[in-house]
């Protein structure tokens, strides 16, 4: 069942251009477009765990993306054309992630009742284009000054609001804002050949963040974005470097392997820096070097 979402997923994102790499483990997919996505498919999204949703949040970032969980149903029953929130990650249906990709105006569950986003720059171009007041858009909308001025700040409106407001405006005033959805991520604690290598890098300057259980368990920011495999072994290490690969070509984010030995420059294109490569650079520079000659 899961192979027939996961191919449908597939299918709408090329339906809209967007460049694909498939995955293992913590997230099944990235996207790249008008927008960057990650997409983790279940067929429960209560199933979702805070842990995998904190993880899969640190993992999207990483990669200047939005985090996404595609599911059939909740514990109250079938997903509708809504944006729900799974421990602070936008989750929807095949359905609501086709309105994400084309975006078409989606409700997204609150406390209070569904809502609706609004784009508020747009909204107050467009009263002034007609020479419309605050007040005039109050009156037929038929709710106060005072909330027309919020809308305008970007704020929520119901979704019966919203269509009131596009009515009297004669333009499309919503959109889909699922990065106000997401929640600060944890910071996961490295081991082993893990903290060595965050340690180094670091040194060299480098803003890093530890992403268990994901093909990139570690991230590195210093401008530009390095995603990194560290493992303390080989195994499986042809296909770990294939899906690296292909999520550095997605995503335009520079790729490596760190292992503690090994004799090869590269797999799969992507290069291989050993634990004595990294005790032997004085910084930054050395690096930034090392990766590139490798890299050939």
């Amino acid at each position: 069942m899961k192979q027939d979402v996961l191919d449908s997923v597939e299918a709408e994102f090329e339906n809209a251009d967007y460049r694909i790499a498939e995955t293992k483990g913590l997230f099944d997919m990235v996207a790249a477009g008008e927008n960057s996505i990650v997409v983790k498919i279940l067929n429960n999204i209560d199933s979702a765990t805070k842990s995998e949703a904190l993880r899969l949040s640190a993992a999207a970032s990483s990669l200047d993306a939005m985090p996404v969980f595609v599911g059939a149903k909740t514990r109250k029953g079938p997903i509708e054309n809504r944006v729900y929130r799974r421990f602070g990650v936008p989750s929807v249906s095949l359905q609501g992630l086709g309105g994400i990709i084309h975006d078409k105006m989606l409700n997204y569950v609150s406390k209070g009742g569904s809502v609706v986003y609004v784009d508020g720059e747009k909204m107050r171009q467009r009263r002034e284009r007609l020479g419309l007041s605050l007040g005039a858009i109050s009156r037929s909308v038929g709710v106060s000054r005072k909330s027309i001025a919020e809308y305008e700040n970007g704020g929520r409106a119901r979704p019966e609001i919203a269509e009131k407001m596009e009515n009297v405006l004669g333009t499309k005033i919503t959109k889909n804002d699922l990065r106000a959805m997401t929640i600060e991520n944890d910071k996961f604690r490295a081991r082993g050949l893990e903290a060595f290598v965050n340690k180094k890098l670091k040194t060299f300057g480098f803003d890093t963040t530890i992403i268990s259980k994901s093909i990139f368990n570690l991230a590195a920011r210093h401008g530009e974005v390095i995603i990194a495999n560290v493992s303390e072994n080989t195994r499986n290490l042809h296909k770990k470097a294939a899906m690296l690969h292909d999520i550095s070509e997605v995503t335009n984010k520079r790729a490596v392997l760190v292992y503690k030995r090994f004799r090869k420059n590269n797999v799969e294109g992507v290069p291989v820096i050993t634990k004595d490569d990294l005790n032997c650079m004085g910084g930054l520079e050395d690096f930034e070097q090392m990766v590139g000659k490798k890299g050939r």
